[in-house]
This record gives structure tokens, sequence and C-alpha cells, in this order.
């Protein structure tokens, strides 16, 4: 491929590369509390949760 043999943007490419990788190191230890917490369910009264 010719695009890849200009080195302005195979350096450009490689710096993307890397900064992607070093943002996505340091921003790991945060994943975990921006993850939603698992979904509770709640109990229902049994007096009120009877059909009819």
């Amino acid at each position: 491929m010719s695009i890849l043999k200009s080195d302005i943007s195979r350096n450009f490419g490689i710096g993307f590369i890397l900064g992607v990788l070093m943002v996505g190191a340091m921003s790991v230890q945060n994943w975990d509390t921006q993850v939603a917490s698992p979904a509770m369910a709640a109990t229902a009264d049994v007096e009120t949760s009877t059909t009819r």
C-alpha cells in the first residue's frame, strides 16, 4: 500500500496507536467504577402482588 510507504503517515499511525494504548492503560483503573452495578430486584409484598 502506497499510503504506508510515506514516513509522515506511518509516524502519525504509530503515534496514534501508542497514544491510544497509553490513555487506555492510564484509565483502566477507573473502568470498574464506570460500569453499572448489578440490578437488584425489589421484593414484592404478598398482599399487593396478588393478581385477580
